[in-house]
């Protein structure tokens, strides 16, 4: 794989990384979110998860089935016990809906995303919290 290959940048006050790693003949998609504060790891981590399933709707050309809320809900709460209680403390940014077009890719809030069994997400302590390596 040719350079680049990572993309990092700071979203707030958290860094966000993006980078894909050579796999036989193709590649894995590592995402990487350095957290200020652990207790928002469970509510980023499901947002995260809720981008990816809309990435991976985009890229298929289909029309999701789910809305960006309805999947944040569904996976938020895996990612509270995955993580634990202290990875929960802070909640949504507003409870308004995500106004996300997989058409478009426009997104006038945020983008969600979303963690399944074989594609792990996992979260660091000790300062920071990191969500990453969905592929």
């Amino acid at each position: 794989m040719d350079p680049p290959h990572l993309l990092e940048f700071r979203w707030g006050t958290d860094t966000i990384g993006f980078e894909l790693v050579s796999a036989g003949k193709g590649c894995i998609f590592v995402l990487t979110d350095v957290l200020d504060d652990l207790g928002k790891a469970a509510r980023d981590a499901a947002g995260w998860h809720t981008c990816l399933d809309f990435l991976v709707v985009a890229l298929d050309h289909v029309t999701p089935a789910f809305t960006s809320s309805e999947r944040w809900k569904a996976v938020h709460g895996d990612y509270v016990v995955q993580f634990g209680p202290a990875a929960a403390t802070i909640g949504p940014p507003d409870s308004s809906p995500s106004t996300f077009s997989p058409t478009t890719g426009t997104n006038h809030r945020r983008l969600a995303a979303s963690p399944v069994p074989d594609h792990p997400f996992r979260v660091q302590t000790g300062g920071s919290a990191s969500v990453g390596s969905w592929q």
